[in-house]
């Protein structure tokens, strides 16, 4: 039997403090690494040690994740982050909500999650760039 591994969607965006779209990635699928099957499972059995998302993580990637075609990741992976010193989001900084099928929030649980992330003045400082100003930044999952 063929092991089938399941995957997820997501789209980046970049919003200004006004409201303003100043990045969308687009719909693009995304691999579930081990961990996140792990959590998966955990909340299919009702288990109480499953943690949901606590903390988003920007760092800096891999350069062979640039490169065209991309090499394929392992699924096998536990997580996957390769900045020693990542940006940390927590708190107050992200909100996690379930998104109806037209992208209104609702208290509901659905399958899509919406998490948004803010980023405050010079956070993070990009290596070799200016300091950024205050974004939001959206991930549709």
């Amino acid at each position: 039997m063929a092991k089938v591994l399941i995957e997820g969607i997501y789209c980046d965006q970049l919003w200004e403090p006004n409201g303003e779209l100043r990045f969308d990635s687009g719909w693009r699928k995304n691999m579930i690494v081990m961990q996140g099957r792990r959590l998966l499972a955990g909340f299919m059995k009702n288990e109480a040690t499953a943690h949901g998302i606590q903390s988003m993580k920007i760092g800096h990637g891999d350069p062979l994740w640039d490169t065209n075609p991309p090499p394929q990741p392992d699924p096998n992976t536990m997580s996957k982050l390769v900045d020693a010193a990542p940006f940390v989001i927590t708190g107050g900084n992200l909100t996690l909500q379930y998104l109806l099928p037209d992208d209104t929030p609702t208290l509901n649980v659905t399958n899509r999650v919406q998490i948004t992330a803010v980023l405050g003045p010079g956070q993070p400082v990009p290596a070799g760039n200016p300091v950024w100003p205050t974004y939001w930044w959206r991930f549709h999952d």
